[in-house]
C-alpha cells in the first residue's frame, strides 16, 4: 500500500501526540498519587506534632512518662482534639515499676498533688469528628517511645506487622529544648483509604477525559496543519507535471521564505533557465543552419554555373571554390571544438611550463604585417616579462590569441591601433588585447561570448566572421581555470582581458 507524504506526516504527528499525551497522563496520575499521599502523610505528621507539643506537659524529669502511662486516655483526648480517631481502649502498656529511693517520695496518685512540674488540668475542648484518612485510625498507628527506645503507649507489634508499603515516621517530643521521647507514626507510601481512593479515582477520570479531548484536538490540529504545510508541495508537484508536458511558462507561487519556499524559487529559476536554453538551442540550430547554408549555396551556385557553361572552369573559379570550402571547414572545426567543450572533453592534452611572452611574440609578428595591410599599428607591451611562466597548452593559448587578433583585424577601422599587453600580478597573469574604434554598445559587451552572436550581422558576415571565435576562446580559457571578459577600451574600441592562474 502506497502512503502519500500527507499520510506519513499526519500519522507521525498523530503517533507523537498520542505518545506524548499518554506519557503526560501517566506522569500526571503518578505524580498526583504521590503528591496526594505526601500531603496526607505531612498533614498527619503536623497533627502528631501538635499532640507532641501538648502531651509534653505530662512529662517530668522525676517520674518521666509515668502519669501518661497511668492515664492513657489523655493521649486519646489529644488525638480527638486534632480531628482523628483514637485507638480503642486497651490495657496500658507501661514501663517496669521503678523502685523509689529513700530520698524520693512515691509517685502521687492524685494528679493535683504533683510537684511544680505538673501541668494544669486538661482543658475540655470540643472534639471534631472527621473521617480518617486511612482505614486504620491514626490512634492505632501512633506509639509513644522514650529516649531509650522503650514503648510507653501503643501497639508493641507494629514494627513486626509492618507491611512493605508502610513506613514509620518519627516525630520528636522536646521539652525546654531537650529530647524527651518520640512519636512513631505508621504511614502508607501508597494512597489508601476509601475516601482517598475515591478522590484519586475521580481525578484519574478527569485526567483521562482531558487526555482524550487533547488527543482529538491534536487529530484536528494535525490534519489542518499538515494540509496547510503540504499546499506548497502540491503546487510544486503540479508545476513539475506542467514542465514535464512542455509548459516552461508555468510559475509556482511562492508564499513563504522557508526551505520549501527556497525550493519553489529554485524550481521557478530552473524553468526559466530551461526556457532560455530551449530558446538558445532553437536559435543555435537556426544560426548554424544559416551559416552552413551560405557557403554551400555559393558552392552550389558556382558549380552549377560551371556545369551550364556560364562560368569557365579556370584558376580563378577554382580559387573561389576553394575559399568557400575553407570557410566551411573553418566553421565545422569551430563547431567541433565547441561540441567537445559542451561534452566536458578536455580541450588540451598536454600542459607545460611556458613563457606567455615568448608564446605570443611569434603570433604578434605574423599579424603585424597583416594589420599593416589596413594601416593598423600593433603595439606590444610584454617584452620585460620573458621569465614569467605558466602551466599552459601552447597550441590552445595560441588559438585564443590568434582569434583575438583576428577579431581586431576584422573589426578595427583602417588607420587604427591594436595594443597587446601582459600584466604580472600576485596570483595570476592578465593578457589584454584592445583596439581602437569602432566600439561595441554596452548592452552587447556581455553577449560577445555567446555563440553566433554578432553586433552587426551584415558587417560581420562581409568580414568573414562566424560568431564562434570568442565562444571558443572562452571555452579554452575556462578549461585552463582562467577567466575572460570584455569591456570598453580607452582607445575607442573593445578591450578583451584574459586572466590565467599562475
Amino acid at each position: 500500500m502506497r502512503l502519500s507524504i500527507f499520510h506519513k506526516i499526519y500519522l507521525s504527528l498523530l503517533l507523537s501526540s498520542l505518545l506524548l499525551l499518554l506519557g503526560m497522563g501517566w506522569l500526571i496520575n503518578t505524580s498526583f498519587k504521590e503528591g496526594l499521599q505526601n500531603y496526607i502523610n505531612d498533614d498527619e505528621a503536623a497533627k502528631v506534632a501538635i499532640i507532641a507539643n501538648k502531651i509534653v506537659a505530662y512529662y517530668s524529669d522525676s517520674y518521666q512518662w509515668t502519669r501518661l502511662q497511668q492515664s492513657p486516655h489523655l493521649l486519646s483526648s489529644f488525638i480527638q482534639q486534632v480531628g482523628e480517631i483514637p485507638a480503642p481502649k486497651q490495657r496500658p502498656f507501661g514501663l517496669p515499676k521503678r523502685q523509689p529511693n529513700r530520698h524520693q517520695p512515691p509517685p502521687p496518685t492524685n494528679p493535683s498533688s504533683l510537684d511544680d512540674e505538673a501541668p494544669p488540668p486538661l482543658p475540655r475542648e470540643a472534639t471534631a469528628k472527621v473521617e480518617p484518612s486511612f482505614f486504620v485510625p491514626l490512634g492505632m498507628r501512633l506509639s509513644l517511645v522514650d529516649t531509650e527506645g522503650r514503648l510507653i503507649l501503643g501497639d508493641a507489634k507494629q514494627k513486626q506487622n509492618l507491611k512493605p508499603e508502610q513506613i514509620i515516621r518519627k516525630i520528636e517530643i522536646n521539652k525546654d529544648g531537650k529530647l524527651v521521647g518520640w512519636f512513631h507514626l505508621v504511614q502508607q507510601t501508597q494512597v489508601s483509604g476509601k475516601l482517598a481512593r475515591s478522590f484519586l479515582y475521580s481525578q484519574s477520570q478527569h485526567i483521562l477525559t482531558i487526555t482524550i479531548a487533547a488527543l482529538l484536538l491534536s487529530l484536528l490540529s494535525a490534519f489542518l496543519l499538515v494540509r496547510y504545510l503540504l499546499q506548497p508541495l502540491q503546487a510544486l508537484h503540479k508545476g513539475t507535471e506542467a514542465v514535464e508536458h512542455g509548459d516552461l511558462d508555468y510559475v509556482v507561487k511562492r508564499n513563504s521564505n522557508d526551505e520549501i519556499g527556497e525550493i519553489i524559487a529554485s524550481f521557478n529559476q530552473l524553468t526559466a533557465t530551461l526556457k532560455q536554453q530551449k530558446q538558445m538551442r532553437e536559435q543555435w540550430l537556426s544560426d548554424i543552419s544559416h551559416e552552413l547554408r551560405t557557403p554551400i549555396a555559393v558552392l552550389q551556385g558556382e558549380l552549377e554555373a560551371m556545369q551550364d557553361g556560364i562560368r569557365p572552369m579556370n584558376q580563378k573559379a577554382i580559387d573561389s571554390l576553394h575559399s568557400q570550402v575553407r570557410n566551411l571547414t573553418s566553421l565545422v572545426n569551430d563547431l567541433h571544438t565547441l561540441s567537445l567543450s559542451d561534452a566536458n572533453v578536455e580541450l588540451f592534452r598536454e600542459r607545460h611550463n611556458v613563457s606567455l611572452a615568448e608564446l605570443l611574440e611569434p603570433c604578434c609578428d605574423r599579424y603585424r604585417l597583416r594589420l599593416a595591410e589596413k594601416s593598423i599599428r600593433l603595439l606590444t607591451e610584454f617584452e620585460h616579462l620573458q621569465q614569467v611562466t605558466l602551466q599552459l597548452d601552447s597550441k590552445r593559448i595560441q588559438q585564443v590569441f590568434n582569434n583575438l587578433l583576428e577579431n581586431s583585424y576584422r573589426y578595427t577601422d583602417s588607420g587604427g591601433l591594436v595594443r597587446v599587453s601582459i600584466h604580472n600580478l600576485a596570483n595570476h597573469v592578465s593578457l589584454v588585447v584592445e583596439d581602437s574604434s569602432p566600439g561595441v554598445p554596452s548592452d552587447s559587451l556581455p553577449r560577445l561570448f555567446d555563440r553566433l552572436y554578432r553586433v552587426d550581422k551584415s558587417r560581420s558576415r562581409i568580414n568573414g566572421g562566424s560568431g564562434l571565435g570568442l565562444s571558443i576562446c572562452q571555452s579554452i580559457v575556462l578549461a585552463h581555470g582562467g577567466h575572460i571578459s570584455a569591456s570598453h577600451s580607452d582607445i575607442g574600441g573593445v578591450k578583451i582581458t584574459v586572466t590565467l592562474p599562475k
